[in-house]
């Protein structure tokens, strides 16, 4: 599993916080890698690109932050950067084309009401929509195709807020490691 890293007004992301608390974490018997990606458009797809294909990967769920205040599942991740922010590395990809839009082929509606978070279309157009379209590419790419989605959390959780995120996210690996046909003891 991936978060990020701090960028712009971010100070401490949430989601690399989430990633990295849960990095060793035995999930249904499987245990978690947790990296926390920096904010940046290329670094984050090869890195992805890159543990997508690690032995022992069997699927992936990747998480960023956004304004809101609800736990959402991203359905989609769009074919091209439509922010003209600049990430980390003050690299603006507004845009660049990323390659065709993509789908991840988990349950999203079925998971979020188990999971009791929203199902969104929109992953955004800054790293996160760049990162998640390298997520669903890569994974597609191994054979058999191994479940992949992105979650988007809360930028400001507070403590409180980042327990029941972090809760959230393991319900959904849990549900990725089931979908991948994983039983480890």
């Amino acid at each position: 599993m991936t978060g990020f890293g701090p960028f712009a007004d971010v100070a401490v992301n949430a989601s690399g916080l989430v990633a990295t608390g849960l990095d060793g974490a035995q999930i249904e018997g499987v245990r978690v890698r947790g990296v926390a990606l920096p904010t940046a458009f290329g670094e984050a797809r090869a890195t992805i690109a890159r543990l997508v294909g690690e032995p022992g990967c069997i699927g992936a769920v990747a998480v960023g932050v956004w304004r809101g205040s609800d736990v959402r599942l991203e359905r989609r991740a769009h074919g091209a950067v439509t922010s003209a922010r600049p990430d980390v590395h003050g690299e603006v990809w507004d845009g660049r084309e990323l390659g065709p839009e993509l789908a991840t082929r988990v349950p999203v509606d079925a998971w979020a009401e188990a999971v009791a978070v929203w199902v969104s279309e929109d992953c955004g157009g800054y790293v996160c929509n760049a990162t998640y379209q390298a997520l669903l590419a890569a994974c597609a790419a191994t054979v058999p195709a191994r479940p992949a989605v992105f979650m988007h959390v809360p930028r400001d959780v507070g403590e409180r807020g980042l327990a029941e995120t972090v809760a959230k996210v393991r319900a959904v690996v849990a549900r990725v490691v089931a979908m991948a046909g994983v039983s480890r003891g």
